[in-house]
C-alpha cells in the first residue's frame, strides 16, 4: 500500500524556482533518505508533505492526514522553565491544557468557599472532558513512552532546555510517539548529536516499524536505516535502491551509462550530418548536370535520381531531428581542481605533546591524567560522548586554555590553524572573493578557481560574507583555514552546517593536505576516510589507538565481545551459586538465616547490575 504520493511538485519563492518536477512514492512501512545539497528545498519538501506551506503546483497524496502523523523537526521551541515531562505531555496538547486547567481549579477550590457553585460545575465540566480523552490513561502512556525511549524518571523534572541534543530527540521522540503516527518525518534528526546518541538512534529506526522519511546529511546514518533514498535537485527527484553507499554506486553507473550514450549519440549526429552533406553535394551536382545535357531521356535519368536523393535526404534529415529531440546531454561533472603544495618547511618529528595534563572549570573536573602526542603526518581524530571535553582538549592544545596540571608543548616552529577561529574572525564586510585573495600569494585566478571546487561559482564570488548561510560560511573558512601555509590543522567540527557534497570536498582536500590534522568529528563516514590514530575522551580520561577509525571499531567491538563474554559466564557463575544457596535447608539458627538471605540478595544484586 502507498503510503505517500508526490506527483510534479514544484515550490516558487518571490519568483525563484526551488525545485520542481519533484515526485515521491513511499510505500507503508518503508524508511526513505532524502538527499540534497544545501538551498534545494528540503526542508520546504517537507513543510508541504507536512501540509504546512502549500506547493506552487503540484499534488500531494496522503493515506493518513498529515495532523496524525509524527515530525521530529530541526529547532523545537520550548519555554525556559518547560520541563522534559512536561514538554512531552504537549504531544497532547488539549489533554495537556486540560490537566493544567485542573490544578489550577483545585488550587482555586481550596482557597474559595464552599458555596463556590460556578467555580464546582467549572471544575466539573473540565474534569469530564479529562477523564472523556482518556486522562489518566494518557499519564501512564506518557511515562511508558519516556521509559521506551530510555529517558529515566530522575530527567523528567530537568528544563527541556538543558538536555543534550541526544536527549532532545528521544523526547521528541516520545512526544510523538504518543499519537501512534501512522508515518514519522525526521529533519536532520543526527545533528549535534554524538556517536552513542547516533548509534541509538540508527539502533531505534532499523527495527521501528512506521513509515518513515528523513532528511540527513549523516552518510553512515543512511546507510543503516535507508530502504530507499531520493535525490533532490532543483530539477526534479531521483530514486534509488539502499543507503547512501548504494545510492553513490548506481549514480556513478546512471553518470557512466548517461556519457556512453551522450557519446553514442554524437557519434551517430556527427554521421548523419555527413551524410546529409554528401546528399547536398550530390543533389547539387546531379542538378547542375540535368541543367546542362541536352537530350530529354538523360535530363529524365538525372532527374529521377535527383527525386530518389532528396527523398533519402529528407529521411536523413528527419532521423536527425529525433536524435536531437532525445539527445543525452553529457555529463557535467563540477570543477576540481589538483590541489599542490610546496614542500613544507616543518621538518621536525613531533608537533605537539600534552604530559599528564589535567583540566577543571572550578571544581567540575573535565580532564585528567592526559598523555599524547603527534606526529608530523599524523591526522589524529578525537572522539567522545557531547559533554567529555573533546573542544576544551583542543583549546589546551592550541593555547587558548592554560592546563590546570601538567604540560602542554608545541614545536615553536609549529604554524597551527584553527578552524573556529577561522570562522569567528571572518571579515562581514568584505566579498568572499576578496576574503580568499587575503592569503599569502593568492591570484584571483586561482582563487576563483578554488571557490568553485567548493560550489561558490561564477558571480556568487562576490556576496558578501555577512550575507551567507552558516554553511556557506564554514566553506569559505575552510578554504582561508586550508590555504593559510598552517603546518598544522585543527578542526573542531568541520562539517557541521555543510551537506554531503561539501562534506566529500573538504575530505578530498584533506587527504591532500601535506601537513597534520588533528580533527573533533561524530561523522564516521568522514573519520573513516581522513583518520590514522584516535584519541577517544570518556569519563575525564584519554585513551590513544593507533590505527585507523575502521581497526578502532573493529578493536573496540573486539573488546565489547569479549567483555560480555566475561560478563555472561560471571552471571552463569552467580546463577550457580544462587541454585546451590536456594538448595539449601534453611538454617534453624536466625543469625544463619538472616546471612543466608543477605547472601542470597546480594547474589541477586550481582546479577541484576551485570544483567
Amino acid at each position: 500500500m502507498i503510503a505517500l504520493h508526490v506527483e510534479n511538485a514544484a515550490k516558487s519563492w518571490d519568483g525563484r524556482t526551488l525545485f520542481e518536477d519533484v515526485q515521491l512514492e513511499i510505500a507503508e512501512g518503508e524508511h526513505v533518505a532524502l538527499l540534497g545539497n544545501n538551498g534545494v528545498g528540503k526542508t520546504t519538501l517537507l513543510q508541504a508533505i507536512m501540509g504546512k506551506i502549500r506547493l506552487t503546483r503540484g499534488t500531494i497524496y496522503r493515506k493518513y492526514p498529515a495532523d496524525q502523523w509524527g515530525w521530529i523537526e530541526q529547532h523545537v521551541s520550548a519555554g525556559e522553565q518547560m520541563t522534559l515531562l512536561e514538554f512531552v505531555q504537549s504531544g497532547a496538547a488539549r489533554v495537556f491544557e486540560l490537566k493544567h486547567e485542573l490544578e489550577r481549579l483545585q488550587a482555586l477550590l481550596e482557597e474559595a468557599d464552599a458555596g463556590e457553585q460556578q467555580l464546582l460545575d467549572k471544575y466539573a465540566a473540565v474534569f469530564d472532558e479529562y477523564l472523556g480523552r482518556g486522562g489518566y490513561e494518557w499519564d501512564t502512556k506518557v511515562e511508558k513512552s519516556l521509559h521506551a525511549m530510555q529517558l529515566p524518571p530522575e530527567m523528567w523534572s530537568m528544563p527541556y532546555s538543558k538536555l543534550s541534543g541526544g536527549q532532545k530527540t528521544r523526547a521528541q521522540l516520545a512526544k510523538v510517539l504518543l499519537q501512534d503516527p501512522p508515518f514519522l518525518v525526521l529533519d536532520e534528526p543526527t545533528n549535534h548529536l554524538d556517536k552513542a546518541s547516533i548509534d541509538w538512534l540508527k539502533a531505534w529506526l532499523h527495527q521501528c516499524p512506521l513509515t518513515v522519511l528523513f532528511v540527513s546529511h549523516d552518510r553512515d546514518f543512511i546507510d543503516h536505516v535507508a530502504d530507499v533514498t531520493y535525490e533532490l535537485t532543483a530539477s526534479g527527484t531521483m530514486k534509488f535502491r539502499g543507503g547512501y553507499s548504494e545510492f553513490k554506486r548506481q549514480r556513478s553507473l546512471q553518470i557512466v551509462t548517461q556519457q556512453n550514450l551522450h557519446e553514442k549519440q554524437e557519434r551517430e549526429r556527427q554521421e548523419l550530418l555527413e551524410a546529409i552533406n554528401r546528399y547536398k553535394q550530390w543533389f547539387a551536382q546531379s542538378h547542375a548536370s540535368a541543367k546542362r545535357v541536352e537530350a530529354k531521356s538523360q535530363k529524365g535519368y538525372f532527374s529521377s535520381r535527383s527525386t530518389k536523393s532528396a527523398s533519402r535526404f529528407k529521411a536523413l534529415e528527419k532521423k536527425l531531428e529525433r536524435l536531437d529531440n532525445n539527445r543525452v546531454d553529457a555529463y557535467k561533472e563540477d570543477p576540481q581542481v589538483k590541489l599542490e603544495f610546496s614542500e613544507s618547511r616543518f621538518e621536525a618529528r613531533y608537533v605537539l605533546r600534552m604530559d599528564r595534563v589535567s583540566f577543571a572549570y572550578g571544581q567540575r573536573s573535565v580532564l585528567r591524567n592526559v598523555t599524547f602526542h603527534v606526529e608530523r603526518g599524523d591526522r589524529l581524530a578525537i572522539i567522545g560522548p557531547n559533554g567529555s571535553g573533546k573542544t576544551t582538549l583542543v583549546q589546551l592544545l592550541i593555547g587558548q586554555l592554560a592546563a590546570v596540571e601538567g604540560t602542554v608543548w608545541r614545536h615553536p616552529a609549529c604554524r597551527i590553524g584553527y578552524f573556529s577561529q577561522e570562522l569567528q574572525g571572518l571579515n562581514t564586510d568584505k566579498t568572499i572573493l576578496d576574503s580568499i585573495l587575503s592569503l599569502p600569494d593568492m591570484t584571483e585566478t586561482y582563487a576563483r578557481t578554488i571557490l568553485g571546487c567548493f560550489l561558490f561559482r561564477r558571480d556568487a564570488v562576490h556576496r558578501n560574507i555577512s550575507a551567507l548561510s552558516m554553511g556557506e560560511k564554514c566553506r569559505v573558512a575552510f578554504v582561508k583555514l586550508y590555504f593559510s601555509k598552517a603546518d598544522l590543522l585543527v578542526l573542531d567540527e568541520p562539517n557541521n552546517y555543510l551537506d554531503i557534497q561539501t562534506r566529500e570536498r573538504i575530505e578530498e582536500a584533506l587527504c591532500a593536505f601535506p601537513g597534520s590534522i588533528i580533527v573533533v568529528s561524530h561523522d564516521e563516514y568522514f573519520l573513516k576516510r581522513i583518520a590514522n590514530r584516535i584519541l577517544d575522551v570518556s569519563g575525564n580520561e584519554a585513551a590513544l589507538f593507533n590505527g585507523t577509525y575502521s581497526e578502532y571499531i573493529d578493536h573496540a567491538s573486539e573488546a565489547k565481545q569479549a567483555k560480555d563474554t566475561g560478563t555472561i559466564n560471571r552471571i552463569q557463575q552467580l546463577e550457580h551459586q544462587l541454585a546451590q544457596f536456594m538448595g539449601q535447608s534453611a538454617p534453624d539458627d536466625p543469625e544463619q538465616q538472616a546471612a543466608m538471605l543477605a547472601k542470597i540478595k546480594e547474589i541477586k544484586q550481582k546479577i541484576e547490575q551485570l544483567s
